[in-house]
């Protein structure tokens, strides 16, 4: 058997659960540096967009509580 060049090729990579934490709270994703490198640029951009989503949700029910249904009378001078 080859010996491994590092600890690294010890360490199982995917989805696995660690059961001291539970069936829910231990669901663990391993990835390698490579993986990794893929996966946070695209989870950047998944939370800046939804953020941005956000913001105009909370804009627009701002607008929605602050909306009055009577008519409005505009003056021009």
């Amino acid at each position: 058997m080859p010996k491994a060049s590092g600890a690294a090729d010890y360490v199982f990579e995917g989805v696995w659960t660690n059961w001291k934490k539970g069936p829910v709270f231990g669901l663990t994703l391993t990835l390698s540096p490579d993986n990794v490198a893929l996966l946070l640029p695209a989870i950047t951009l998944l939370i800046s967009m939804a953020g941005s989503q956000l913001w105009q949700l909370f804009r627009f029910n701002l607008h929605q509580v602050r909306a009055t249904s009577s008519k409005q009378k505009f003056l021009i001078s």
